[in-house]
Parts: C-alpha cells; structure tokens; sequence
C-alpha cells in the first residue's frame, strides 16, 4: 500500500510509503532524529501545498530532497489516502496480492 498525500495529516515522514522513484518509498537524513514524528503536513507551507525548501534541506539528505520537490502535494488539500499503486483502480484484491506474491 502507499500514500497518496493530500492534507499530508496522516502520514508520517519516516516511516509510511509515501515517495515515487527511487528504491525506496521513504526517506532519510539527519531529521529522522531531530524529528521522530514528523509529518509530511509539517513539510509544507502552513496553509498551502507548497514544500518548505529551507526545512526540506535541513531535515533530508540531498536525492531525498530532491525526490519530494518532484512530488506535488495536492492543490485541493483532500484527505490523504492510501491506495494499492499495483492496479490502475487503486484499491486492494486478493487476486491483486496474489499475483504479486506468486
């Protein structure tokens, strides 16, 4: 399963699938021990859904940086949601995991 970032409340930096591209679905750096609960609501802008540069740069090593200015927060700043990326629908089937598994 992985996040879809919407308001970013409900997923947490360091531990949720929440990043595209790259080998790995979250990130790192030196913020990880700064900031053990951070979440991704607390990367943004208050009250936009634009990334606070500064902070990223301080919290994450540089591909990691980079990796989340790619990524565009929603503009509507809907609820975050998870989804299944392995189907076009999103949504999780047995028959889904199954073939993942198999």
């Amino acid at each position: 399963m992985h996040w879809a970032v919407g308001k970013g409340t409900q997923i947490r930096v360091w531990h949720d699938n929440w990043l595209l591209g790259g080998s790995k679905a979250t990130p790192s750096g030196p913020g990880m021990f700064i900031h053990p609960n951070l979440l991704v609501k607390d990367l943004l802008v208050a009250g936009s859904s634009s990334w606070n540069q500064p902070l990223l740069q301080q919290l994450f090593q540089y591909e990691d940086v980079q990796r989340i200015l790619h990524f565009l927060p929603s503009i509507t700043r809907s609820d975050d949601m998870l989804y299944w990326r392995l189907r076009k629908t999103g949504k999780y089937t047995v028959k889904s995991g199954y073939h993942v598994q198999k």
